[in-house]
């Protein structure tokens, strides 16, 4: 069963396999004792936070560097530009114009992840790669060993989520380990 951080305590609460747990920042930064550091440190090398660039995104950036922080994992930051959207029909593909400056800003945000990062003290990798959002984020796990994700959801119920689905939404229900979705919905611009 999932909990808020309003019913327990972050320490208490660690990471639930198969569960979105949403943590306010605080708690997290206040609560680095043995047993959070117990329950992840030894087992959570490497940390996966996946970034498009968007506010959503944006939001899980500080609780992946706290955790990765507070029990010594390395951060990979990852940005996967979805050429298939970008393209103006299935027949054709993306104009490398495009292509190239999603590419940019995909180095950008990643980059911008590493800083914040290794002001941390936190060892830090970017990557940014075309493909598929989903799929490729869950090969990136697979292929470097990650522990645990956390990413950014927009912690929309709606009719576009219900028929289209979110990436955050399909790594949860895909991902092989825990994943951590920090609702982005308090610190958008509304």
């Amino acid at each position: 069963m999932c909990r808020h951080s309003d019913d327990v305590d972050v320490a208490q609460l660690g990471i639930i396999e198969d569960c979105a747990v949403w943590l306010p920042l605080e708690d997290l930064r206040h609560s680095r004792d043995a047993t959070l550091v117990g329950a992840l440190g030894g087992v959570a090398d490497d940390l996966l936070i996946p970034t498009d660039g968007s506010e959503p995104a944006a939001a899980a950036v500080s609780h992946g560097i706290a955790i990765a922080e507070a029990i010594g994992a390395r951060i990979h930051a990852v940005n996967i530009i979805d050429a298939d959207a970008l393209a103006p029909t299935p027949e054709h593909t993306a104009p490398k114009k495009l292509l190239d400056r999603f590419e940019a800003e995909g180095e950008r945000t990643t980059g911008e992840i590493a800083t914040r990062a290794t002001n941390a003290g936190v060892d830090v990798t970017t990557s940014v790669r075309e493909g598929y959002p989903t799929r490729d984020l869950l090969a990136y796990a697979d292929a470097h060993n990650i522990d645990l994700i956390a990413m950014g959801t927009t912690g929309q119920t709606n009719l576009n989520r219900y028929l289209l689905g979110s990436t955050a939404e399909r790594v949860i229900r895909h991902a092989e380990v825990p994943v951590l979705a920090v609702n982005a919905k308090g610190s958008m611009k509304r």
